[in-house]
């Protein structure tokens, strides 16, 4: 499935690209970031562990002199990727454009169509057969014991009144 910037992906990741330091993420992105909420990585490779039935979009944030190597870092992890590559100096100049996305409610540059609820699918777990919570963030269930797992209980303590 192809994506376009018009439209919001499964996954949205923001790639502070190397040798750019937490100034450009705590500055520069503090507001796109607190806005859209992307997975923030400093590592291309990282994009290839989504399955391929879910949908991504990088925004790439490096300066001009290294983007090139970057995009191409994202495009060996995840080919299917849209590349929202995003190429500034300094923190000030990239501040300007994530700030006026935020505000303008477009994550990619452009403004979001509308579009349909996609099916609900399940999640990715780190941990596959765990037990995830219900909507209000709380585990409703404990899991029981694994056959042959021995427990005991507390045995009754002995009357000391008489």
């Amino acid at each position: 499935m192809q994506i376009t910037p018009d439209t919001l992906p499964d996954y949205h990741f923001l790639l502070i690209a190397p040798p750019l330091d937490a100034e450009w993420l705590f500055t520069a992105a503090r507001a796109y970031w607190e806005r859209f909420r992307p997975t923030v990585v400093g590592d291309g490779a990282l994009i290839g562990l989504v399955p391929d039935e879910y949908s991504v979009i990088v925004s790439v944030l490096a300066r001009r002199d290294t983007f090139r190597a970057v995009a191409v870092l994202v495009s060996q992890a995840r080919p299917d990727a849209y590349l929202d590559v995003l190429t500034y100096d300094t923190p000030a100049e990239a501040q300007t454009t994530l700030d006026q996305r935020a505000a303008q409610n477009q994550p990619f540059g452009v403004a979001l169509r509308p579009t349909p609820i996609p099916p609900t699918r399940q999640p990715i777990t780190p941990t596959p057969g765990a037990i995830l919570p219900n909507a209000s963030g709380f585990v409703t269930q404990v899991p029981t014991a694994p056959a042959g797992f021995v427990t005991q209980t507390p045995s009754p303590t002995p009357d000391s009144g008489s």
